[in-house]
Parts: structure tokens; C-alpha cells; sequence
């Protein structure tokens, strides 16, 4: 079997609400962003505080459904209350998806690191949820 082509793709999301200790994390249908488990989401890195940032390897051409959750201190978990999930697929040149803020969906834009350029993609949430079942998202999880 064929090995799929991977690229690195940057991701960045703005978030103010983190607590000292906290960490946002990438978590969805990919195995690099944790398959939709929390515990092992792709972490960003907070540096430039609002703005969280990571760059995580993506199989090309794939359509990744994914969100962002704080990763509490004490092991909890908080995703954002978008409805549904952001769903963007992978291009085969390298890009940064900026996604806005957290819980916030709408026009979010690619820069595609090659051309300088950016085109408005819009990454919306669909209503679909891939565990199943009617997951409040928007709920704190560390109870």
C-alpha cells in the first residue's frame, strides 16, 4: 500500500480565555491531531499570546474536520462552542490556516507560505458530529 503524502500545515487561533498553566490543543479526524481524543491533541504554542500557533503534518487532499479545545491545568478539557466542527481540506503547498478566534466559525483565510498570498476559505462547522450523538462541545469536560 501506498504511503499518502504528508505536508505541514500551520495552524493558528486566537484565545484570551486560557488560564495560567492552560494550552490549546488541535483535536480531530487525524491521527496527528489526536483522533478526536483530547489527551492527545497536536498543542499549540502560545509565544504570541493571544495568538496560539503549531504546525502538524496532514495527509494532502484530505478534509480534515477538526476544533480547538483549552487544555486545562488540572487535565480538563474545554472545546470551543462553535456548532459542529471547522472542516478545511489539506492543499499540497504549504499554508497557514487562520481560523479566527476560538468558538468564533466563519471566513477563515489560508496563506499560502509560497505565494504570500491569502484567500478567504470559508471553514465552516457542519453539524455533524463524528462520535455520535448530541456532544455539547461547548462544555466544560473536567468535572
Amino acid at each position: 500500500r501506498e504511503m499518502a503524502a504528508l505536508i505541514e500545515v500551520v495552524v493558528e487561533v486566537e484565545c484570551s480565555q486560557t488560564e495560567l498553566g492552560d494550552n490549546i490543543g488541535l483535536v480531530g479526524g487525524a491521527g496527528s491531531i489526536g483522533d478526536w481524543n483530547p489527551a492527545r491533541a497536536a498543542r499549540l504554542d502560545g509565544a504570541s499570546f493571544p495568538i496560539w500557533r503549531a504546525t502538524i503534518s496532514l495527509e494532502v487532499g484530505r478534509s480534515v474536520e477538526y476544533k480547538y479545545v483549552i487544555l486545562k491545568q488540572n487535565g480538563g478539557a474545554t472545546w470551543e462552542a462553535c456548532d459542529g466542527n471547522r472542516v478545511r481540506t489539506v492543499s499540497d503547498v504549504a499554508e497557514t490556516w487562520k481560523d479566527g478566534k476560538f468558538g468564533e466559525k466563519g471566513i477563515a483565510t489560508s496563506a499560502v507560505a509560497l505565494a504570500g498570498s491569502s484567500n478567504p476559505v470559508v471553514a465552516e462547522c457542519t453539524s455533524a458530529d463524528p462520535r455520535g450523538g448530541t456532544v455539547d462541545k461547548g462544555a466544560d469536560t473536567s468535572a
